[in-house]
Formats: C-alpha cells, structure tokens, sequence
C-alpha cells in the first residue's frame, strides 16, 4: 500500500503541478519564399499578433545548414500590418492604433527580405556546403 501512495504521489507531482505556457502576442506565422534568380530569393513572413498582447517590434529573423550551423541574420523591412479581425459594416477596428495593446482582435504583420546565396554573408551558407537551409523568426 505504502507503493501505491508513493506512485501516487508522484503523478500528482507530474500532472498537478504543470506549469501553463502563456503567448501575450504572437499566435503564429508563415514564411513564404520565391526564386527571383539562380541562387538569390525573397521571403515574405507573416506574423499573427493577439491584439490583446503586446506589440511586436523587431524579430530576429535568420537563416542557417539545416544542422543548425552557420546562422546569418536576415535584414529586412516591415511592409504591412493589417488587422484581420472580422467587423460588421460600418464597424471600427479593433485593433486601433496598430501595434499596440487595444480590443479582442487579430493583426497581421509582413515583412520581407532578399537573400542572395552569390554574395555575402550568405554565400557563406553555400561556401559550407549546406545544401538545405532553414529560416526562424524570433522574438524576445
């Protein structure tokens, strides 16, 4: 009996003390690339943010081997936010003023870059040997 009560017990330590994850923003994204020549390419990222949350300012976006070696950043810039949230005719947004903390809603943030694997600091990346390249996005 005394090794039931002690495998019980270390279930309810297992389960009942699990911690809940909270995301206060991002809710999740999309990365999208296109060839533009041999070797160089564009990539369009698309963010989600929790109007509720807290703004979504400066990611860090990178590209690296697939073995997780070689990591460049990436420059980019934002070219849009949008607010997704459906509203009725003549309804407001809920997402005013972009960016920031407001109503129940959802805004989309896009932003874009252009890698080019023929000069640096990517042809470094090709340089190795990566034959396949991973993209993250990041933010504190």
């Amino acid at each position: 009996m005394n090794k039931l009560y002690k495998i019980l017990f270390c279930l309810w330590m297992v389960l009942g003390w699990q911690s809940q994850a909270h995301a206060s923003h991002m809710m999740g994204g999309d990365i999208a690339y296109s060839c533009i020549s041999p070797g160089k390419y564009k990539l369009v990222i698309k963010i989600y943010r929790d109007c509720r949350g807290i703004p979504f300012n400066s990611p860090d976006i990178k590209v690296f081997c697939k073995d997780g070696t070689n990591q460049t950043s990436v420059n980019y810039t934002r070219t849009a936010i949008n607010d997704l949230t459906p509203t009725c005719t003549g309804g407001t947004a809920p997402c005013n003023p972009q960016n920031t903390p407001s109503q129940e809603g959802i805004e989309e943030h896009v932003f874009e870059a252009i890698v080019d694997f023929n000069t640096s600091p990517f042809k470094a990346l090709k340089d190795a040997g990566c034959c396949e390249i991973m993209i993250k996005v990041e933010q504190c």
